[in-house]
């Protein structure tokens, strides 16, 4: 095999491996669009975000977005003294009494 078929393989091998890496990448990103945006019922800036998120740019001319963003990041930040523990009741482990300290 010569030089030059050996390098148009190759080019087309790459060229091949390009488009699928560009058809997945796309396939990828439309099913993102179609779901539905996954919020967590116990946050009460949740469905603000999500609708600002929907927005685009213009969410950077929205007052609530401003403040909801403004919030989120101060939740964000704040030293874990100052924010309460999430507690899911559904979640919570029970233990039979007298059964503590095994």
């Amino acid at each position: 095999m010569d030089v030059k078929m050996l390098a148009r393989t190759a080019a087309v091998a790459l060229l091949a491996g390009a488009i699928v890496t560009a058809v997945v990448a796309l396939h990828d990103r439309g099913q993102d669009a179609e779901q539905p945006p996954a919020t967590e019922g116990t946050d009460p800036l949740a469905p603000e975000l999500a609708r600002c998120k929907a927005l685009g740019m213009e969410a950077a001319k929205d007052a609530s977005c401003q403040a909801v963003w403004a919030e989120s990041r101060k939740r964000f930040f704040a030293s874990p003294e100052k924010v309460p523990p999430k507690v899911h009741q559904d979640r919570v482990k029970s233990t039979p009494a007298g059964e503590e300290g095994r």
